[in-house]
């Protein structure tokens, strides 16, 4: 493990004959160690204020491939009945799509919010936290991207 704020090592590239003698070295300077990120809560909890106010999800779906863009979300894949792995085990990876209404939630509140993702047996299989800001925009919708990531066997059910 790589600790906070400690300068890398030089990485060093030797030319070497056959027979193993050098004939030029090449060495980079390691660079400066970086700060950790930040951790801790991304925004503040969601108030039975907030939900009064409006505040509630749209939809909640997995999708075969999400993108955020200049206020737009593009899906390809989405929306599944349902779907067939094809093995089993299978290792799931998708991106987890929510889309939400601020209502009048004050505008630039940050909120926090975390997806958890359970197998058919109640075991917890994959926790990410993410955050909305809201805006003061006529349409109050905000857009927010998760991975999804499960190793063990996953089962994704719709109706």
């Amino acid at each position: 493990m790589v600790s906070p704020e400690v300068p890398g090592e030089d990485t060093i590239a030797n030319f070497v004959t056959a027979d193993g003698r050098v004939l030029k070295s090449i060495v980079a300077k390691g660079g400066k160690g970086g700060s950790p990120s930040q951790h801790g809560p991304l925004g503040r909890d969601v108030t039975l204020q907030d939900v009064e106010s409006g505040l509630h999800v749209s939809s909640l779906m997995l999708s075969e491939c999400a993108q955020l863009k200049d206020g737009l979300l593009y899906l390809l894949g989405a929306g599944w009945e349902h779907f067939q792995f094809p093995s089993s085990p299978f290792e799931a990876q998708w991106p987890l799509v929510c889309i939400m209404d601020s209502g009048s939630v004050e505008a630039e509140s940050v909120l926090a919010f975390e997806v958890t993702v359970r197998d058919p047996t109640g075991l917890q299989v994959m926790e990410a936290p993410f955050s909305v800001v809201c805006t003061a925009h006529p349409v109050s919708r905000q857009n927010a991207l998760s991975g999804f990531h499960s190793p063990a066997r996953a089962r994704v059910c719709g109706r």
